[in-house]
């Protein structure tokens, strides 16, 4: 039984793992996309390749389950789509022309202290974070801060990285938005609803800037694309749904902690400029990440102990 228990354990941190390192390398990722693509591009054709995905796997794995969508609903998922894909794929792409994918990791890793942060703004009184929580978006943000000040002595463009947050601040507030608008519905048929309207409304977008949306990819570039839209938007959703089923929320929810580590580890392969200023920071956003686990797992114990 205790056999079978560490198995289950050991496949629900590998899952874990995959999930992390799947979101964790989109900026590499990102990187090399735009070397051949505009963000429009990118965005509409990760989308629509991720509702496609996400489609399939429905039909295959889901076909029973026959949910129905009234205009209220698709209105829920339009509204998500903007701030869950086209806005932040767009800032993303607009600021990584210029910003390394280490540092892009690294911003995007505030998603959750954003989540908090509007929490408070956002829940009732008894669904509110905490002092831990509230510690956790501090020091997380401290070390936003001390990153940011690379940035205003020139080590890269200020702009972009405050695009880069401002894209993490619409992953939070798409957040919200799910928990309020979707609770109901099963995350895999919602996303792939939410990546549907995501590409309906990147399409409006370009028709009305008069873009292209035309691929210019080689054969490596092309496989590169795939990866971003079937892997890194549609694939490790099923995946994330499949780890929640197994281990719940708040566990899953822990894939969030390991982007930051990809995202830099796959920065340095690629060369990128790597200092101490940037590994302190790193550190800050993700004890701030951490904080509240780490002080019930590790600080509350102790103090029980010595009572």
């Amino acid at each position: 039984m205790r056999l079978l228990l560490k198995n289950y354990m050991l496949k629900n941190y590998l899952l874990l793992l995959l999930i992390g390192c799947i979101w964790g390398s989109q900026f590499a990722l990102n990187h090399f996309a735009l070397q051949e693509n505009t963000e429009m591009t990118i965005s509409f054709f990760r989308a629509a390749f991720g509702a496609f995905t996400l489609a399939i796997v429905l039909y295959f794995y889901d076909r029973k389950n026959k949910e129905h969508f009234g205009a209220r609903e698709w209105l829920s998922f339009a509204l998500i789509a903007l701030f869950e894909t086209v806005i932040p794929l767009q800032l993303i792409l607009w600021a990584q022309q210029e910003i390394e994918s280490s540092l892009a990791s690294i911003l995007i890793s505030t998603v959750p202290l954003w989540a908090i942060a509007l929490a408070y703004l956002t829940e009732k009184k008894e669904n509110k974070p905490n002092w831990q929580d509230g510690m956790g978006v501090l020091i997380g943000f401290a070390g936003v801060c001390l990153l940011l000040a690379d940035g205003f002595q020139g080590g890269f463009s200020l702009v972009r990285a405050m695009a880069l947050l401002l894209a993490a601040c619409c992953f939070a507030i798409a957040i919200v938005l799910i928990k309020k608008l979707l609770g109901q519905h099963s995350p895999i048929r919602a996303t792939r609803n939410i990546l549907l309207m995501a590409s309906l409304l990147l399409l409006l977008m370009a028709i009305v800037q008069g873009e292209s949306l035309r691929l210019h990819v080689s054969p490596l570039g092309l496989t590169n694309l795939l990866v971003l839209g079937i892997v890194c938007t549609g694939f490790v959703w099923v995946l994330y749904a499949t780890l929640i089923r197994r281990a719940g929320i708040a566990f899953t929810s822990m894939a969030n902690y390991l982007v930051p580590p990809v995202g830099f580890f796959l920065g340095m392969l690629q060369g990128e400029k790597i200092d101490a200023k940037r590994l302190i920071a790193l550190g800050m956003i993700l004890i701030g990440l951490l904080f509240k686990w780490l002080w019930q797992r590790i600080f509350a114990k102790s103090r029980e102990h010595f009572k």
